[in-house]
């Protein structure tokens, strides 16, 4: 996916989420387009892991973030590995 793509894709998902809705990123090159494009409105709705977080962080949150807030629309981003690593 070339610059203009992933740049469009999050401003689709900016479009479609409202400002207390929840984004999560897994780890990857993907976190730091999400971290510079994705404009928060709310604390505490874009969760990006830093540091020695594992790569599938996404799914697991995700999932957690669906059941302490089933009102919002929640968005996890995972790349293939981070994916798999919890299939």
């Amino acid at each position: 996916m070339d610059r203009s793509n992933r740049k469009k894709a999050l401003w689709d998902a900016r479009q479609v989420l409202g400002p207390d809705d929840i984004v999560l990123s897994d780890v990857g090159a993907h976190k730091m387009w999400i971290a510079r494009h994705y404009h928060c409105h709310e604390p505490n709705t874009c969760l990006i892991p830093n540091g020695f977080c594992s790569m599938e962080f996404a799914l697991p949150g995700a999932i957690a973030a669906a059941l302490v807030h089933p009102d919002r629309k929640i968005l996890g981003i995972s790349g293939d590995a981070g994916f798999l690593m919890n299939v």
